[in-house]
């Protein structure tokens, strides 16, 4: 197989919508070294399986956290641990979702966060412009996916007044770290991880639910790469 190959199907792959690619080599260059390393979004098995058996081992490719295709021991990705951070108490400042935190398993949820001051004085919550939760398993506590995409970040900072509240946007993404829940954490009843970076550090929230739901088909079928 020719890096002219593939540049070709990452082009097409590139320009589906949703585009199943998160990470790849520029197609537009004229030559790559190859085995090509190459990123798909949780979802993107079909791409994934396209990619695999087209061009074999001249891709290494990963599909949200995990290596594609799983071997027998790929037990986990690097998982991270659960944040040690001191809880944030709700009377000093409360934080809740502005409305029920509810995905589709293998995409990411966008919401808000209502954070309201109950102090005296205002507060300064640093964001990369997002804050980002992980998912946790509410029977152990353990982080068990998040989000995998590449993120731009761009510094922002709420101040929130004594009595006033801020939205806040959240991130959630539901790619799983653990091969035993397959590449993006399955439907079902979770619970969301938010660490908020305050003037005094980091203060943890107290863990916000999430409802992972069965993903529709919101897009085309992955396209030939042939």
């Amino acid at each position: 197989m020719s890096w002219e190959e593939l540049r070709a199907a990452l082009r097409r792959l590139s320009a589906e919508e949703p585009r199943p690619l998160s990470g790849f080599p520029d197609p537009g260059a004229v030559d790559h070294r190859l085995p090509a390393s190459i990123s798909l979004r949780p979802w993107a098995l079909d791409a994934a399986r396209e990619l695999h058996e087209h061009f074999d081992g001249e891709v290494r490719l990963t599909v949200g956290f995990l290596p594609y295709p799983l071997g027998p021991a790929d037990e986990t990705a690097p998982t991270p641990d659960p944040s040690r951070s001191p809880l944030l108490r709700p009377a000093d400042v409360e934080v809740v979702a502005a409305e029920p935190l509810v995905v589709r398993t293998g995409e990411d949820l966008r919401a808000d966060l209502h954070v309201t001051n109950h102090r005296a004085s205002a507060i300064h919550v640093s964001t990369g412009g997002s804050v980002f939760g992980r998912v946790l398993d509410p029977s152990t506590g353990e982080v068990v996916g998040g989000f995998s995409g590449w993120v731009t970040a761009v510094a922002r900072r709420f101040t929130i007044e004594p009595r006033a509240t801020a939205r806040v946007p959240l991130v959630v993404g539901t790619a799983s770290y653990k091969k035993s829940l397959g590449y993006a954490v399955p439907p079902g009843d979770w619970m969301v991880e938010v660490v908020l970076r305050l003037g005094e550090g980091e203060r943890r929230v107290p863990a916000l639910p999430l409802r992972i739901v069965e993903r529709e088909p919101n897009g085309p079928p992955s396209m030939r790469l042939l």
